[in-house]
Formats: structure tokens, sequence, C-alpha cells
């Protein structure tokens, strides 16, 4: 799960909401979308957070509907875990892909994300801070 920590130059650390369409499917609380909805996965760039939906996930009925979520800017620092184990530890500056799941990072595929605070172990499930790299 990716939660928000902080935000850097002076912002607080609690997202603006929105509202979204997204395709049917089940979405748990703090996994990752696209810009246009869809789970994101792999070097996929986030631009969401969902913002309910619990651990078991909120459930959307075939046809679509909303899902409220909290747009991902550059500053948001978050914490997440290792969704597989990698060859080494990360180190701050390495770039690490979403995990298949949308809720953790693959550490063996570089991505759309960066280290922000190093990790003395490659074990999955450990946690580690992340930010997205928004150009």
């Amino acid at each position: 799960m990716f939660y928000l920590l902080k935000e850097l130059n002076g912002a607080n650390n609690v997202g603006s909401t929105m509202k979204i369409p997204v395709s049917a499917g089940t979405y748990q609380l703090c996994s990752v979308l696209t810009a246009d909805g869809a789970k994101a996965t792999g070097t996929a760039v986030g631009a969401y957070i969902v913002m309910e939906g619990g651990a078991n996930g909120k459930v959307i009925p075939t046809g679509g509907g909303d899902m409220l979520v909290t747009p991902i800017n550059g500053d948001m620092i978050f914490e997440t875990a290792l969704g597989r184990a990698g060859t080494e530890n990360l180190a701050v500056g390495d770039k690490v892909s979403i995990h298949t799941d949308s809720l953790t990072i693959d550490p063996t595929t570089e991505g759309a994300l960066e280290v922000v605070e190093a990790t003395d172990a490659h074990t999955q499930g450990t946690k580690v801070r992340v930010k997205f790299i928004k150009e």
C-alpha cells in the first residue's frame, strides 16, 4: 500500500481528493492508478492513489463507476513495501517500478518511482520510501 507520509516544499501531508471514472474490477485502498484510471503496474506512471475500498477493496460493477482518489505529485513521499525480493539492497536514488499488485514496488525493474530512503534489506515485505517521478 502506498501511504502518503509527507509532501515536500511546505505542503501538508493530506492529499486533495476527487472522483475519477474507472473500469469494472476490485480496487484496494492505497493502490496506484494511471491517468486513465487503470491499475498501475510495471513501468506505468502512477497518477492517482485510491482513497477508498479498505483491505478487501471496492468492487466496481460491470459498466464501470467512480473512485475516490488523490492525485499524485512529485513532492509526495510514500511508504510502501517490496512486492518481491530484490538481488541487493536499495539505495537512495534507485529507480523502481510498481509491482503487479499495484500496492507495492518491484525492485528488479527500473520504473517511474525513485527511492528516497535506503533500506538495509532486499526481502519481500521490506518497507521503503519512494516518490513518483513526475516530468
